[in-house]
């Protein structure tokens, strides 16, 4: 019988608490004084905060970055035999989406340096049934997009980013969420950026896929009641942290 020799890397809890405080409580106290607790004027006060931080001209706040990936797949209107290309070194909510609809996923070999789907692995997958490829910035490292986006011009693909651990990223100069079709953030406890338990956000400049994406979120409903004469929460200057 062979022993393992691999030894075992034990990494201890950090066992300092929340590191959570005073301006969180207040934040969450204010949110929780609105009357649209799903979404209000903070959550679009998030959204404009989030184009301003990464140049992206438009943001969609939704519920957690599967979400946003399911938004915007369903936004690049994917079917039933296309094919997109993407990394096998992700989660599998990357190809959840694709799955439901019975897109072929194609799995593209990573370059070993960066961890981040290889261009060159790309090009060698792609064939007249390739819509698409669904880009991972890998441990939040931003992939090769200049490459990329040659590609998909070349090839007549859209390019969905996947920057669940991006947040802040940035490449050549620019924000991760301000370069592909579309780009899907995490807000979710353990990620660099977090709304305090879960969250996603869906970005991009092309103003109808923006506009496919809000509706989807909202199934089609294109504006809530104003109550602004009955509240007049919308009326109010709300701070924002």
């Amino acid at each position: 019988m062979r022993t393992s020799t691999m030894n075992k890397l034990t990494v201890p809890y950090k066992g300092l608490g929340s590191e959570l405080g005073e301006q969180e409580l207040v934040a969450v106290k204010q949110a929780m004084s609105q009357d649209d607790l799903c979404s209000g004027v903070y959550v679009e006060k998030f959204e404009q905060a989030f184009c301003k931080y990464t140049g992206a001209k438009y943001a969609i706040a939704c519920s957690n970055c599967t979400t946003a990936l399911e938004l915007g797949t369903a936004a690049l209107g994917l079917k039933a035999g296309d094919e997109v290309i993407t990394t096998p070194l992700t989660f599998i909510a990357t190809s959840l989406p694709l799955l439901k609809r019975d897109v072929k996923v194609v799995f593209a070999d990573i370059d070993p340096r960066t961890f981040n789907i290889d261009p060159a692995e790309i090009e060698k997958h792609i064939t007249e049934r390739t819509r698409a490829i669904y880009v991972v910035h890998y441990a939040g490292l931003a992939a090769d997009m200049d490459t990329i986006l040659d590609l998909a011009k070349k090839y007549n693909l859209k390019v969905l980013e996947g920057a669940a651990h991006a947040s802040g990223a940035e490449y050549k100069n620019k924000k991760v969420g301000n370069i592909g079709d579309i780009t899907c953030f995490s807000f979710q406890s353990l990620k660099n950026m977090t709304t305090l338990g879960d969250g996603g956000m869906v970005t991009t400049n092309d103003k109808q896929l923006e506009e496919k994406i809000r509706l989807l979120k909202t199934f089609n409903i294109k504006k809530l009641p104003d109550r602004t004469t009955k509240y007049g929460h919308r009326d109010k200057e709300l701070p924002f942290y």
